[in-house]
């Protein structure tokens, strides 16, 4: 954090919390800002992923607009939302360790 603070960058959401398979958390994000995202994961994640989605009124659906699909126990990108509007972020794990079936993961979402 002091890392993030020190190059000036604003933290808007710290989530720590245990996780299955997949979790959702929501958002409000403004096109005035490029975001970055990260997801990290404890030692019983071998690849966890982000996907991005943007909630179109009109259509009344998720679209996806942005993933990551590194096969690591961490997973990082950066959106610069086309609108201001609601977006569903979604973490995923997609391989535990073996012998593993839950994870603690920490996100952070930042802009400059």
């Amino acid at each position: 954090m002091s890392e993030l603070d020190n190059q000036e960058k604003e933290i808007v959401r710290i989530e720590y919390d245990l996780v299955f398979g997949t979790k959702e958390t929501y958002r409000n994000l403004t096109s005035d800002w490029e975001y970055t995202i990260m997801v990290f994961a404890d030692d019983g994640v071998k690849d966890i992923d982000l996907k991005v989605y943007e909630y179109d009124d009109l259509l009344e659906q998720w679209t996806l607009v942005k993933e990551d699909n590194a096969a690591e126990s961490y997973a990082t990108l950066t959106l610069q939302p086309t609108v201001t509007a609601q977006y569903k972020i979604e973490v995923i794990v997609y391989e535990f360790f073996e012998g593993y079936t839950a994870a603690r993961y920490g996100l952070l979402i930042y802009h400059d």
